[in-house]
């Protein structure tokens, strides 16, 4: 004799399976939530508005992604198939069932405070919280259930073999865990979904309008494509050492090497001190230093070691610092003006 769930799990419609039944169940009683939070009049429900809209859109989704049974292609599409869609109902169920509580403590403390002569829509909907926490406590047990239990068998499964002294891979074989490998190559190497692919040009800016610049330099069809830099390295190209440099025109900023430091720096370009004091030092005639400051005393500029000396002049400077009366009165106390 077949049991319930068995006739359920035989038949061909997804909405008589568990848990898939509880979907249409939870977007029904929704509606009646919203009528029994309505007939109450208040304007303190902005939590229970919250939980039932949306318990009611996710809901009304689940059901209809199950109706048309596109919720396989939908987690291809986000996540390139990394996250299946039970983890994913998993998740919500646990979140909806928690919302649902609160709100049924909410529905029952409105209910006494109830100020409008009546207390009977906070009592229904009190009650019928506590219907929809049942609606999603149950499918989130069940498919706790069931990824235990899988993770359960694929441990199970894994080889453990003796140690070995001539042995040099693991006591795990972990490769033949499940039969298969860990990763696959398509998960090592997998690329981004359309839906991220469209985020993440839209954020960077490179799928630009027509009036902007392209994002890099056209192809021969005349098309500029987009170059995502983060990718694998067993896809990038390989430059290794031997590898002829690429042609490129001259100059001289390509190597560091060719940089003329020492000829474009003009400081690298003045003249040493002169020695004093050694035979054979001193040739031609002596310098003549016997010039004043502003000549720099007859010595060739620039010298290191010697100069003119700092002074400053009011008529050497801007119209802002000349027209200044604050700067009238401090040039009284200036020693290098008062020295020229």
């Amino acid at each position: 004799m077949q049991t319930l769930s068995n006739i359920f799990e035989n038949e061909d419609n997804v909405f008589l399976k568990m848990p898939h039944f509880f979907k249409p169940l939870q977007a029904l009683n929704a509606i009646i939530l919203a009528i029994c939070i309505g007939s109450t009049a208040s304007g303190d429900n902005g939590i229970l508005w919250f939980t039932l809209i949306v318990s009611m859109i996710i809901s009304a989704a689940a059901t209809v992604i199950f109706a048309l049974r596109i919720q396989d292609e939908l987690m291809e599409s986000i996540s390139n198939g990394s996250i299946a869609w039970n983890v994913v109902e998993l998740v919500y169920s646990f979140i909806l069932a928690v919302l649902c509580v609160i709100s049924v403590w909410l529905s029952f403390s409105f209910a006494n405070r109830s100020l409008y002569g009546t207390s009977a829509g906070y009592i229904a909907s009190g009650l019928f919280f506590i219907v929809q926490t049942i609606f999603y406590a149950v499918p989130c047990t069940v498919i706790y259930k069931e990824v235990q239990a899988t993770s359960e068998a694929e441990r199970q499964n894994i080889v453990i073999e003796p140690a070995h002294p001539f042995r040099s891979n693991a006591y795990q074989d972990l490769p033949t865990m499940s039969g298969r490998k860990i990763a696959a190559a398509t998960v090592q190497n997998r690329t981004q979904t359309p839906f991220w692919n469209w985020l993440k040009q839209k954020l960077l800016a490179s799928d630009r309008q027509p009036i902007t610049p392209p994002p890099g330099i056209a192809g021969p069809d005349g098309k500029a494509v987009y170059q995502n830099p983060l990718r694998f390295p067993n896809t990038q190209a390989a430059r290794p050492g031997s590898a002829e440099l690429p042609t490129l025109p001259g100059g001289v900023h390509h190597k560091l090497a060719e940089n003329y430091y020492l000829t474009r720096d003009g400081r690298r370009t003045v003249e040493p001190p002169k020695v004093l004091y050694s035979d054979g030092a001193i040739s031609g005639e002596p310098v003549q230093v016997n010039q004043g400051v502003s000549s720099n005393f007859g010595l060739p500029a620039p010298t290191p070691g010697f100069g003119a000396e700092w002074n400053r002049s009011k008529e050497n400077e801007l119209s802002s610092q000349q027209n200044n009366t604050e700067y009238e009165y401090l040039q009284r106390f200036d020693k290098f003006a008062k020295s020229n």
